[in-house]
């Protein structure tokens, strides 16, 4: 289960690459056989797709799309060179996965009410190998809001559940590819951050509120002096 971010609009045009390519299935076969006889000859093996599967149009509605569903033959050839293609291809790739949109949602059947997050990410060379996930302060990047606990990040999948469900965290969401290359979202605070929650302290707002009244004395003063500099002579 799975889906593209945005949706699939096809080939993008004038670009050279394969950027049609929704997936790619990598199969290993072990060169190495224990028990059972010896295999002597090309071994055929034949990979069907599931009755379930479906594809769902990018409508907004999820519509089911029609799709026509058929078998694949492989075969194992016996003698090959041995290079382990899947390995090269991991060792060449040096871009992090496609950019991606995660998204905050909230429904009443769903995790008992709670907010959670939806996301997915595509890579086209290597493949995705996991995600992680960090609730940061807005002002201490790295630490859990408040900023005096540093958070590491938990590896996740979707949906998951938010812990700081005020969502006045910011969310960070780590792509992290089969060769190790790293794509990274933040997504801002939900709600808006109080002044005790960004760090201003009783003494801070003191000192902010004794700095606006200096200011506007000393603009007072710069007036009151035009005023009289202005004013006719007797």
């Amino acid at each position: 289960m799975g889906g593209v971010p945005a949706g699939y609009c096809g080939r993008v045009l004038g670009d050279p690459g394969r950027t049609n390519i929704l997936a790619k299935v990598i199969f290993s076969v072990p060169g190495f056989q224990v028990g059972g006889s010896p295999i002597e000859r090309d071994t055929p093996f034949l990979i069907v797709v599931a009755t379930g599967t479906s594809v769902l149009l990018n409508d907004g509605a999820g519509t089911s799309a029609n799709i026509k569903k058929g078998s694949l033959s492989l075969t194992r050839l016996l003698g090959g060179s041995g290079v382990n293609e899947w390995t090269a291809q991991v060792h060449n790739d040096t871009l992090p996965p496609d950019p991606f949109t995660p998204e905050v949602n909230h429904d009443a059947n769903t995790f008992a009410g709670k907010y959670f997050l939806v996301f997915s990410a595509v890579d086209k060379q290597s493949g995705m190998n996991h995600f992680e996930i960090t609730e940061e302060d807005p002002l201490h990047p790295g630490y859990a809001r408040g900023g005096s606990q540093l958070i590491a990040p938990i590896t996740a999948t979707s949906p998951y559940v938010l812990k700081d469900q005020d969502l006045r965290s910011v969310i960070v969401v780590t792509a992290i590819d089969n060769a190790g290359n790293r794509q990274r979202i933040a997504l801002p605070p939900s709600v808006g951050t109080s002044t005790d929650q960004m760090g201003l302290g009783f003494g801070s707002v003191w000192i902010w509120a004794l700095g606006v009244f200096v200011f506007l004395l000393l603009a007072f003063g710069v007036w009151r002096y035009a005023q009289r500099t202005q004013a006719p002579t007797a």
